[in-house]
């Protein structure tokens, strides 16, 4: 979300001819919003024992990059890459998705997903919106809505832990030992 909102503030922090990567950077953020949103599905079917499927979800991904490369690029340039990329990211992740839950029975999505999902859209999505409107495309902006984003978010989880089933530790850690 954040890159989502100062993507342009942060590619400007590397010099004036990244601006054109803005696009790029909103496409590849929203691939990334996604891909984080399904959880690591790849790891699940491994450690299923279907190193085969993965290695087909990959090949897929591949062809689908490659693919839309070949159309996009010529006629999207470097937007049309990201558009390819997000594409292989997203079918990377929705596909061991839809394997672990319709043929393995699991997937990533408990009681407190909503919550969790909730929980970020108001802190950063809110804090990002706000600053971005109150102080505009800014350094300022973008460092108040990390810290106030930031901040937002664990006093929501916090609040929100016994939903998001957050344990806490019923005794102090044991110190480490020296030597």
């Amino acid at each position: 979300l954040t890159l989502l909102f100062f993507g342009p503030v942060l590619l400007r922090l590397f010099g004036d001819g990244y601006g054109g990567g803005d696009a790029v950077l909103m496409i590849l953020s929203v691939a990334g919003l996604g891909a984080t949103g399904v959880g690591p599905g790849d790891v699940v079917i491994l450690m299923a024992g279907r190193s085969g499927w993965n290695l087909a979800t990959t090949a897929v991904a591949l062809v689908i990059n490659v693919g839309l490369n070949i159309v996009l690029v010529p006629r999207w340039g470097v937007e049309g890459a990201a558009v390819a990329w997000a594409a292989s990211i997203l079918c990377t992740n929705l596909v061991p998705l839809a394997q672990s839950w319709f043929v393995l029975g699991m997937h990533p999505f408990g009681r407190g997903t909503a919550t969790a999902v909730r929980v970020a859209l108001c802190a950063y999505g809110g804090a990002g919106l706000l600053a971005r409107f109150v102080l505009g495309p800014t350094i300022p902006a973008l460092a108040t809505t990390v810290v106030v984003g930031g901040g937002l978010h664990l006093g929501l989880l916090w609040r929100r832990r016994a939903v998001l089933e957050v344990a806490l530790r019923d005794r102090p850690p044991v110190p480490m030992r020296s030597g």
